[in-house]
């Protein structure tokens, strides 16, 4: 049996093959014992046992069938009724998008504030899932903004005991659309979430430096500790102890400038930062606005996240995206299959068949499979499909992942295939293009193997189980 640090041919290297091969996996946990079904892989019948009305009212809305909708609502059927594990037909229509029955619902009466707790305890609401889901691109705009414009959704909803706001949603996934939309309709910048802490802080902690300026610049208090003593000013001196994170020494780091205007606007109020005397600073600062994420001319923040069953994984931006004038050049595709979830990224004009850029972000569940098993049966796939046009060559590898440069001779591509592994959660982040198309190959190579490297997996979270 080979390994992946020895294999060095296959046959292909489209995204086809890399899906396909993972469909492999899902056999090695068959004998193993099964336990309740997610909600997002149940049927209508297993969410909502015993209720016919409420099955059809979930088919009809999915459907998008709006008078099938209003004729169960006449005849007496409760939007707001819950299922297995408290969730309800809105829930059910964010896992089967249809945006005229989600929409309807709100209209018939869904409760888009009401807090439900899961048989595990976890605690949410249809506002936090919808923000927690759209900042996924998992749900398009329209989604979110139906919660606010029909179902009237409170954008500052706290959750109880946690005190989650609906906007730290945006915060962990970087995504400043979401962001700028629930400070559209009402979120209050200054309110403590989680943890009782800031949003300044929440943002310093997740990295994103330009959102933190921006929120500064707002009059966010950034001295305010949390419940854990911690603020935005010791949150800035963390970067200065220990190794120094890309984001302070790295000038092309998309969050590098942002860092070190935070750092100048704290130092003006004040502060001190403790800056150690051999750490080279940048000899200008630029004077981009800081809301320029606002308005999509800033440059795209380098890293996203997204949340994959158990696991919380940052991964980079589409390479292509990260220059200034270029975030809105980005198609994305969306799939739910079973125990997978699957990202796919072109740029605008471009298709999945058919692409000189692409990347893909793929999560599945596979409970009883080590890692081992899955570098495995990925071998077992390639070698069986082993020709002379692909090479794979180990760039780094860790407990529980590797980081692969891959290279499609006949098809003229090359890319990065990052592997992972957290709990029973696993991974693939792939970014390829197409050498013909890119103006200087090498410089790609460097920046998209250096944006690999940000990819971290940690604990996620789950809104239902």
């Amino acid at each position: 049996m080979h390994t992946l640090t020895n294999l060095t041919h296959m046959q292909k290297t489209t995204p086809l093959i890399l899906v396909i091969f993972l469909l492999l996996l899902t056999n090695l946990a068959a004998f193993a014992a099964v336990p309740r079904k997610p909600l997002v892989e149940m049927s209508v019948k297993e969410m909502f046992p015993d209720n016919e009305q409420l099955q059809q009212l979930a088919l009809a809305a999915t459907a998008g069938d709006t008078r099938k909708m209003d004729e169960l609502a006449a005849a007496g059927t409760d939007v707001n009724a819950v299922g297995t594990d408290g969730a309800t037909v809105a829930y059910w229509v964010t896992e089967h998008p249809n945006p005229d029955g989600f929409k309807k619902l709100l209209e018939l009466g869904a409760n888009a504030n009401s807090i439900w707790r899961t048989d595990s305890g976890t605690i949410s609401s249809l506002v936090h899932w919808t923000v927690t889901k759209t900042a996924n691109a998992e749900l398009d705009l329209n989604y979110l903004k139906a919660i606010f414009e029909v179902g009237k959704g409170d954008p500052n909803l706290k959750l109880p005991g946690i005190g989650t706001l609906p906007i730290e949603g945006a915060l962990f996934a970087n995504d400043e659309a979401v962001f700028k939309l629930l400070i559209d309709s009402g979120a209050d910048i200054h309110r403590k979430g989680s943890q009782n802490a800031s949003l300044v802080d929440m943002a310093g902690g997740l990295g994103n430096f330009r959102l933190a300026l921006h929120l500064l610049e707002q009059g966010v208090d950034y001295a305010w500790n949390d419940a854990k003593g911690h603020s935005f000013v010791s949150n800035i001196r963390s970067n200065f102890t220990g190794t120094p994170r890309h984001m302070v020494t790295d000038p092309h780091d998309g969050q590098y400038m942002w860092f070190w205007r935070c750092v100048d606007f704290l130092e003006k109020r004040g502060e001190y930062l403790a800056i150690p005397a051999e750490l080279e600073r940048p000899q200008h600062l630029d004077d981009t606005p800081a809301t320029s994420f606002f308005d999509g001319t800033g440059q795209k923040t380098r890293t996203q996240k997204v949340f994959l069953y158990e696991m919380g994984l940052t991964y980079p931006a589409p390479f292509w995206t990260h220059q200034f004038g270029a975030t809105e050049n980005l198609q994305q595709h969306f799939k739910s299959l079973g125990n997978e979830r699957i990202y796919e990224f072109t740029p605008i004009g471009q298709s999945l068949d058919k692409w000189d850029s692409y990347q893909l972000i793929k999560g599945f569940s596979l409970p009883q499979t080590s890692f081992t098993a899955f570098v495995e049966s990925a071998d077992t796939y390639f070698t069986g499909q082993c020709g002379e046009e692909i090479h794979f060559e180990v760039i780094q590898k860790k407990q529980d992942q590797q980081l692969l440069h891959v290279r499609c001779t006949a098809q003229q591509t090359e890319g990065f295939l990052f592997l992972g592994k957290y709990q029973n959660t696993f991974v693939m982040v792939y970014q390829a293009w197409r050498l013909s198309a890119v103006a200087n190959p090498e410089k790609t190579k460097a920046r998209v193997l250096s944006d690999m490297q940000l990819i971290t997996m940690e604990k996620g979270f789950s809104l239902f189980d």
